[in-house]
């Protein structure tokens, strides 16, 4: 799956993220999911993280569930 990059300037998208879900088909859970991705992109940016990552989501029958996730924070950026 080749996605096109997200400009930091301008933050992920909804857009960004119709088009990841629409690769994966993840058909009524689509909207759910891009709310997830604009929150993580959210954590990564005001945390200044240099890693977020959610191994795996699980589809299940309430929705999407974080199954397990990792974050990695700068130290010398927790100042701000």
């Amino acid at each position: 799956m080749i996605l096109k990059g997200i400009d930091p300037k301008i933050g992920f998208t909804k857009e960004d993220g119709e088009e990841i879900v629409r690769k994966l088909e993840l058909g009524e859970l689509s909207n759910e999911a891009i709310e997830e991705m604009i929150k993580l992109y959210n954590v990564f940016v005001k945390l200044d993280a240099t890693l977020v990552e959610i191994n795996p989501w699980a589809i299940c029958s309430d929705g999407i569930k974080c199954i397990d996730a990792k974050f990695n924070i700068d130290d010398n950026a927790l100042f701000r």
